[in-house]
This record gives C-alpha cells, sequence and structure tokens, in this order.
C-alpha cells in the first residue's frame, strides 16, 4: 500500500472510530467504503476487515461507556447471543451471493439509517408492559443476521430496539449497543474469515487509529449535542449512501 493511502487510511479510520464510540454504531457504514475506495479491497474482503475493526473498536468503546454507568449488562447479553449466532450464520451465507448484490444492499441500509437520523426524533411512551425475552432475542437474532451478511455492526438496528424495546435511555441504548456489536461483529468476522484472503497491514492500518477514536468519541459522547450530531451523521450517511447505491447500479447493469 502507498505511504500516502495508508496515511488516507489511518486518518479515515480515526473519524470512524470516533464515530462509532460517539453513536454506538455506524462503523461499518463508514469503514466499508473505506475499504472498498481508498483502500482498494475486494467486496468480501472489505466486508470482513470492517467487522474486525468494528469489534475490537466497539470493545474499547464499551468498556469506556461501562466506566460511566452506560452499559447494561441484561439487555446485552440476551443481544449478544441471538446476534453472534446469527451475525456467524449471515457471514457464512454472504458467499453465496456476488459482492455487487451485497453492497447494494448495504447502500440501502445506509440510506434506511440516514433517513431515520435525520427525521425528527419522537417521544418515546415506554410506559407499557416491558419487553418479553423471546421479542428481545428476535430483534437481535434478524440484527445478527443482517450485521453478518453485509458487514454492518447493527449499531443502527440494536440502538432503536434498546430504546423501543427495552426502554434503555439514549446514552444506555449507545454503550449497551457497543457491548452487543463487539461479540455479533466478531462473529460475523469468523464467518467471513474462513473464506477471504485476509491482508495483515489493512487490518492493523484501519484498526489502531480507530480505537483512538473510538476513546476519544466515547468520551465525547456525554458531552456534545446528540441532535446536531445526529443530524450531521445523517447527512454524511446520506450522500456516502447516495454514492454507493449509484456505483453498484452501475456495476449491476453494465
Amino acid at each position: 500500500m502507498a505511504p500516502e493511502i495508508l496515511l488516507l487510511t489511518g486518518i479515515l479510520a480515526l473519524v470512524i472510530g470516533a464515530v462509532i464510540g460517539l453513536f454506538g454504531g455506524g462503523g461499518s457504514i463508514l469503514s466499508v467504503p473505506l475499504l472498498l475506495y481508498v483502500t482498494r479491497l475486494e467486496a468480501h474482503a472489505a466486508i470482513a476487515v470492517s467487522l474486525f475493526m468494528v469489534s475490537a473498536t466497539s470493545a474499547l468503546g464499551a468498556l469506556v461507556h461501562a466506566r460511566h454507568g452506560h452499559v447494561e449488562l441484561r439487555p446485552a447479553l440476551r443481544f449478544a447471543v441471538a446476534t453472534s449466532t446469527f451475525a456467524f450464520v449471515g457471514g457464512w451465507t454472504a458467499h453465496f451471493f456476488p459482492g455487487w448484490l451485497l453492497l447494494l444492499l448495504f447502500a440501502l441500509l445506509m440510506l434506511t439509517a440516514a433517513f431515520r437520523m435525520l427525521r425528527p426524533g419522537e417521544k418515546l411512551d415506554l410506559s407499557g408492559a416491558p419487553p418479553t425475552s423471546l421479542m428481545v432475542i428476535l430483534a437481535g437474532t434478524a440484527t445478527g443476521f443482517v450485521s453478518g451478511l453485509i458487514g454492518a455492526g447493527g449499531g443502527f438496528i440494536v440502538v432503536p430496539a434498546l430504546v423501543f424495546l427495552v426502554g434503555l435511555g439514549m446514552h444506555q441504548a449507545i454503550g449497551t449497543s457497543l457491548l452487543v456489536i463487539t461479540f455479533s461483529s466478531a462473529a460475523g468476522f469468523l464467518g467471513h474469515a474462513s473464506k477471504v484472503e485476509l491482508e495483515p497491514m489493512v487490518m492493523v492500518a484501519v484498526t489502531l487509529p480507530s480505537l483512538v477514536g473510538a476513546f476519544v468519541g466515547s468520551s465525547l459522547a456525554r458531552r456534545l449535542s446528540s441532535e446536531r450530531l445526529r443530524q450531521g451523521f445523517g447527512l454524511l450517511v446520506l450522500v456516502l449512501g447516495l454514492f454507493m447505491l449509484v456505483q453498484q447500479l452501475r456495476t449491476a447493469f453494465a
């Protein structure tokens, strides 16, 4: 890898790590395009390296959030069991599909996440009956399979699920999501790793800076305006999602 590409990769990975720490997710939504269009990895390899990076980064972010009491172990363990199992299944299943189709699905997920973030927040009514364990496990199962299949850590699915199904506050949902993503992304990586050729230099180049970013982002999460961050990040994901969508549609119909 050329030195200038290595430097650019490290800088962008630092930013991605900060995003993971701040939002409790979103790392794969940004790291897959980085690995595809900057480091020029093949689609399946990009997804696998992204999952490794997100798992390591989320683990550090979860530790920082836990210091502030923002990690709820019980819902995290329920989600982790379901997501880890089905993330492995999703990662293994991914190799039955062409890379362009996985990336097209990824782009659609990015656009969905962007529109959800840009939509004004809604008041939550959490006064009803508490969710059953089955509801939480089913949500974790769907999240895990999707995350493993298309290389998305699942934060933009896990965080809303923890808020709406479990009734956690936003800070607790972010911290708990990071713990869940640590396990689900690791399982998804294992599902991919047996079928792709990995480049250790690229893995180190994206993971080490992202760890630094995760520490900074997790530390700043309590101090910054969540509404402004949500809107700004939503716009970034929207632009990247549209770019990836156009690229994959051109590939599919070329």
